[in-house]
């Protein structure tokens, strides 16, 4: 695997954060109470982004920042598996790789959740001490070789440089966001221990989406092959997370062209779409853009473009609303 694919999946993860919003995304507003209308009542409004939104049962409070920092740090992690160097470890190393990216390419809503501004006074800089001049008939400075492996030297020079090239922006800002993040991280996989799941799946997720190359595409059409014949032999739940991927690697091959894949891959997530624990509105709205979808693969036309999930969701209100009875 690249590195490039995992420095951008760190970029694409903290570009975003889903939070709870209203049916048209919009804030809520400090003090206001996160609940929307619903079948003539009120319900806590779900937890969204611009390009997701989490349905069923949710363990996030408000958002779901404490996932995407350990998905960033898990790939920050596969980075330091490739390119580490001696340093604090591959946790220390990941986790200040993610507060150097939250601090310079992630989006403001995360950068809001960790820093506010101080009211203290600022300290006035202050200037070094000089060092006194050596004292006269002091001990000589040791001679370049004497005694030392200039090997050993030379490796610690050079360990000594890369450190200094990776940690150059390190400061105590950093320092002190890369601390918080761990404890964020070690406490969520603590809670989730199948947490290498869930990346695995967010990874091949973005892959699909945003960098579908030639060598990833060799290797998932086998996976989803695999994939999509154990989901039609099987009869357990499944989760949204986990299905997923499929469709869109579905929407790649329908995009490149390769129809006969695309369809094999539609048919086979339509036939498990029962068996996904999603809620039923977000179900309709699946099986509607699906199979819009699918009928112009089959006709090797192009994708159609998705209708947004918030129309359907507006829908589906107004309907349970005139209809109480209706679920």
């Amino acid at each position: 695997m690249t590195p490039d694919a995992y420095r951008a999946f760190i970029d694409w993860i903290l570009s975003d954060l889903a939070e709870r919003r209203t049916s048209t995304g919009v804030h809520f507003k400090r003090g206001d109470r996160r609940v929307e209308k619903a079948a003539g009542g009120k319900r806590p409004a779900p937890i969204r982004s611009n390009s997701l939104s989490y349905q069923g049962v949710t363990t996030f409070r408000g958002s779901d920042i404490i996932r995407r920092l350990n998905l960033a740090v898990a790939a920050a992690g596969k980075l330091e598996e490739i390119d580490g160097v001696l340093g604090r470890g591959k946790m220390g190393n990941a986790c200040l790789a993610v507060a150097d990216a939250v601090l310079s390419n992630s989006s403001p809503r995360i950068r809001a959740r960790f820093f506010v501004g101080s009211r203290r006074r600022r300290s006035q800089a202050v200037a070094p001490a000089m060092k006194s001049p050596r004292k006269l008939g002091s001990k000589p400075d040791r001679l370049p070789g004497d005694g030392l492996d200039l090997e050993d030297v030379n490796r610690r020079i050079a360990d000594a440089e890369l450190l200094e090239a990776k940690f150059r922006k390190n400061t105590p800002r950093i320092e002190r966001l890369a601390n918080t993040i761990r404890t964020m991280v070690e406490r969520y996989r603590k809670e989730k221990p199948p947490w290498t799941n869930e990346f695995q799946a967010w990874f091949e997720w973005f892959r699909a989406d945003q960098m579908p190359d030639a060598e990833w595409l060799s290797g998932q059409r086998r996976i989803w092959g695999t994939f999509a014949d154990r989901i039609d032999s099987g009869t357990g739940g499944l989760e949204w997370l986990e299905l997923s991927p499929l469709f869109g690697f579905a929407l790649i091959c329908h995009r490149r062209g390769d129809h006969e894949e695309a369809v094999r891959f539609y048919e086979a997530g339509i036939r498990a779409l029962p068996r996904a624990e999603i809620a039923r509105p977000f179900h309709e709205y699946l099986v509607e853009q699906i199979t819009s979808q699918l009928t112009a693969c089959r006709e090797k036309k192009p994708p159609p473009e998705l209708k947004p999930w918030s129309e359907q969701r507006a829908r589906s209100q107004e309907t349970s609303t005139a209809d109480p009875g209706t679920r």
